[in-house]
């Protein structure tokens, strides 16, 4: 039971996470740069790479101007706002694509593809 607001806990980590988390007073972790705050160091590292452009990393759809300090950001970022915004140029396909890298698989696939029926329909009208 936590002597502080009596609340009872299965065992004794889950006693000892409730009084880290609810009961301590949080160290603030200040950003030397631009004085933005945090309650963890680990969030504060983070914070950091953004301050480092060798470690920022783009968002991949054209004219989007948007930079993460990971890739998780960045593909979150893209699943969220540019869900379906790269539409395929292909004649009569509609697909859409979250993002650059699944667009190029389909197009070089797709491209391989017409080049090789193309090639085929020639044959077989020359055939004739």
């Amino acid at each position: 039971m936590c002597d502080e607001c009596y609340c009872t806990f299965k065992s004794n980590s889950e006693l000892n996470r409730h009084k880290n988390h609810s009961h301590v007073k949080y160290v603030v972790y200040n950003c030397e740069k631009c004085s933005k705050t945090f309650s963890y160091k680990s969030a504060l590292v983070i914070h950091m790479r953004g301050h480092d452009e060798k470690l920022v990393v783009p968002c991949t759809i054209k004219d989007c101007a948007y930079k993460f300090t990971n890739q998780s950001q960045r593909n979150y970022h893209i699943k969220v706002m540019h869900k379906g915004s790269i539409q395929c140029e292909h004649r009569n396909c509609f697909l859409k694509f979250d993002d650059q890298e699944a667009y190029k698989e389909h197009h070089l696939k797709y491209s391989l593809y017409c080049e090789t029926k193309k090639n085929d329909l020639r044959e077989i009208l020359r055939k004739k």
